[in-house]
């Protein structure tokens, strides 16, 4: 382990040492460790080729066993929570009322680099970015997997509250779109699986995600648009 020199404070040592440097981001969330990365040459180096540790961290390797969703409950589990008791931004999502779905059995945790929300047993959450409009987001992201255990199945929903532009007196105009996604081979859902199931459906008009976007396209309406992941 190295020495700290008189010269040197011990801040920069610790960000100087790899390993101890190392320590430190693994205990912070993947979009913290995102930012880290211009700290300096060293905290750049540790974190564009990282240890399996950091890998873990980062969603790029699992934490343990896959979850095997159906085994725990969690499909039926996402039927109970429609019916909205409460919004957010203008959205109603959550759970039915009276209804309380049993947790899964290990509590998952949420990739906020992906996600708007961190760390629950059981919830709906909203995607960070609308998938298709990501990119800032490297293609390196596509292989993270947005759960840590990963999950091998999810169901993806996407809200459009649409509104015109030119004559805000017609009524607001609402599409649902929902699909499940799984993962029957491998180890769990990634982001990348999330985006290209997006791209594909949104260019398919028969499909209720394609004549979602179309209404956007053909109105020219602009509006919130939310898209959502249940586990």
């Amino acid at each position: 382990m190295a020495t700290i020199s008189r010269s040197e404070s011990a801040t920069e040592a610790v960000f100087g040492t790899p390993e101890l440097l190392e320590m430190i981001l693994v205990l912070l969330p993947p979009d913290s460790i995102i930012t880290c990365r211009r700290v300096s040459k060293t905290t750049y180096s540790t974190i564009m080729n990282p240890s399996k540790a950091l890998k873990r961290a980062l969603f790029f390797l699992p934490v343990r066993s896959t979850l095997n969703t159906d085994f725990f409950g969690m499909n039926t589990f996402t039927h109970t929570m429609r019916m909205f008791p409460y919004k957010i931004n203008g959205a109603s999502f959550g759970r039915r009322r009276g209804q309380r779905p049993l947790p899964p059995a290990i509590p998952i945790t949420y990739n906020q680099l992906l996600f708007k929300r961190g760390e629950s047993t059981s919830m709906m959450l909203r995607l960070k970015h609308s998938p298709l409009h990501h990119a800032h987001a490297p293609n390196r992201y596509k292989n993270m997997y947005i759960t840590q255990p990963p999950v091998t199945t999810v169901e993806i929903w996407a809200t459009l509250s649409l509104q015109p532009l030119k004559d805000w007196g017609m009524p607001v105009k609402q599409v649902h779109a929902i699909k499940e996604l799984r993962k029957e081979n491998g180890v769990g859902v990634t982001w990348g699986m999330i985006d290209e199931m997006f791209q594909a459906q949104a260019k398919a008009a028969e499909t209720q995600f394609g004549k979602a976007f179309q209404i956007v396209v053909d109105f020219e309406l602009s509006g919130l648009r939310i898209y959502g992941v249940e586990f």
